[in-house]
């Protein structure tokens, strides 16, 4: 069975996720640019994960809700987390 955003989503919002899914879910977000389009705890979410090195930045191009540029893996700085490694 292929899983869709809403099933990850239901997942997450009923808390049946572990934490190596959530890691995988919310990387797949920021991938996509899906973290910053959905409700804004998603972002704030994201964001705080990006912060704490769990997940990284995005390899390819993507944009917020508003069209502002996601900074990709390949420019944010080696010392940042969440950086190219």
């Amino acid at each position: 069975m292929v899983r869709t955003l809403v099933d990850d989503i239901m997942d997450y919002e009923t808390g049946e996720m572990s934490e190596a899914q959530l890691k995988k879910f919310f990387q797949k977000l920021v991938d996509t640019g899906q973290a910053w389009k959905l409700q804004g705890s998603y972002g704030r979410t994201a964001s705080a994960m990006l912060n704490a090195g769990f997940i990284k930045f995005p390899k390819k191009k993507t944009y917020d809700y508003y069209g502002n540029p996601i900074p990709m893996r390949k420019k944010v700085q080696t010392k940042l987390k969440g950086g190219k490694k």
